[in-house]
């Protein structure tokens, strides 16, 4: 991996644990993610229907569409996780559930190759993660957030393997508009009737936070996906996990939510994987 590729994934790690956070630390109402979102996808959809060649319109919109769809399991799931949970459980378990599935994906479909230290940099990584799901496991909260970690996981696993076949025929950072204004309208009714009060409060209060969730979310998934483009999916996937060393410590420092010494192996174990990653 290039080292501007590398630079480009721990920017997006760091993006993303961002979002996360701000959105956790903006409180219980789930419709910040799609308030932020909406406004950012609808400030730029006239530079991304733009720039989309005529030809390839029609492929665009019906990935954007699918991957949509898809994305609205993640949100749902999402949501409730961090509206019940402590964002140091569900993070670290939900991001390694997903990389394992979507690399070996992308190691069986896709043909991935993987070298030698390669594939020990992802068992380190894996490893640390592993750590961080065992150290939950200590009272019956915890096991619910274990098991809600492992659902939004599922999902992430689900819309990256739509998101890296979408990749092979449109243009990344359109797509990722697109899905995101697609989960949107599609999420749209359920807010109305459901989260209508939560809306108006996110739109009048929160403003400023959902715009700058919204922008760290597009960018950072917009991000992953150009990389994805020329790079194997478990090398990338492996070193984007260190969001969860990033989310660890914003856990700590603006959530003050407390971090095991286990929590602490876990997380250094992540940092030596993304150090062999580019090494290798």
């Amino acid at each position: 991996m290039s080292l501007s590729h590398f630079l480009l994934v721990l920017l997006s790690g760091f993006l993303h644990a961002s979002w996360n956070t701000l959105a956790k630390k903006t409180g219980k109402n789930i419709t910040i993610l799609w308030l932020g979102t909406s406004l950012v996808g609808l400030a730029v959809l006239p530079f991304v229907l733009t720039s989309i060649p005529s030809h390839l319109l029609k492929t665009s919109l019906l990935w954007g569409i699918l991957s949509g769809v898809v994305h609205i399991f993640y949100y749902l799931a999402l949501t409730h996780a961090y509206y019940h949970y402590p964002l140091s459980h569900i993070y670290p378990i939900s991001r390694g559930l997903g990389i394992v599935g979507a690399s070996v994906f992308g190691i069986i479909a896709l043909k991935d190759t993987l070298s030698f230290l390669g594939a020990l940099a992802i068992v380190v990584v894996l490893s640390g993660i592993a750590l961080y799901f065992y150290d939950s496991k200590t009272n019956q909260k915890s096991q619910k957030s274990v098991l809600w970690g492992c659902i939004v996981g599922l999902s992430i696993a689900l819309y990256l393997i739509t998101d890296i076949l979408a990749i092979r025929y449109v243009n990344a950072s359109s797509h990722v508009i697109l899905l995101f204004l697609t989960m949107n309208i599609c999420l749209l009714p359920y807010f109305i009737f459901k989260h209508k009060k939560e809306m108006i409060e996110g739109f009048y209060q929160h403003k400023k936070n959902a715009i700058a969730i919204g922008a760290c979310a597009l960018f950072s998934y917009a991000l992953i996906l150009i990389v994805l483009r020329s790079n194997p999916v478990s090398y990338v996937l492996s070193l984007r996990e260190c969001s969860i060393v990033i989310s660890a410590l914003f856990s700590v420092w603006i959530l003050k939510e407390k971090i095991s010494f286990k929590k602490g192996i876990a997380i250094l174990c992540i940092c030596i994987g993304a150090i062999i990653l580019k090494i290798s």
